[in-house]
C-alpha cells in the first residue's frame, strides 16, 4: 500500500507546518517545497485531506487579516496627523 504511505507522510508534513503557522512558529528558512508526482490519492485519506485544505484556507484567511492589520499600523505610524484634510491648516506659535 505505497499510495496510502506517501500521501499518508505528506499530510503528515502539511499538518506539521499548518501547526507551526497557528502557533506563529514561521521560519522563513524552512522553505517549503512541493512533493514530487504523487499517486491518486486514496479514498479512505479524502476525509483527512478535505480536512486539511479547509484548515489551510482559515489560516490563509487569518493570515491576510493579520498582514491589513500590520499594514494599517504602519500607515498609522508613517502618517500620525491622519488624513491630509484633517491636518490643521495654521500653526499659532504665539498662543
Amino acid at each position: 500500500m505505497p499510495d496510502a504511505t506517501t500521501w499518508a507522510a505528506v499530510l503528515d508534513e502539511f499538518e506539521l507546518r499548518l501547526g507551526d503557522v497557528r502557533a506563529g512558529r514561521l521560519e522563513p528558512s524552512a522553505v517549503w517545497a512541493a512533493p514530487g508526482p504523487l499517486p491518486q490519492l486514496p479514498p479512505d485519506l479524502a476525509g483527512r485531506a478535505a480536512a486539511l485544505l479547509a484548515a489551510q484556507r482559515e489560516a490563509i484567511a487569518a493570515l491576510e487579516a493579520e498582514c491589513g492589520r500590520a499594514a494599517d499600523e504602519l500607515a498609522s505610524v508613517r502618517d500620525p496627523a491622519g488624513p491630509a484634510h484633517e491636518r490643521a491648516i495654521y500653526f499659532d506659535a504665539t498662543g
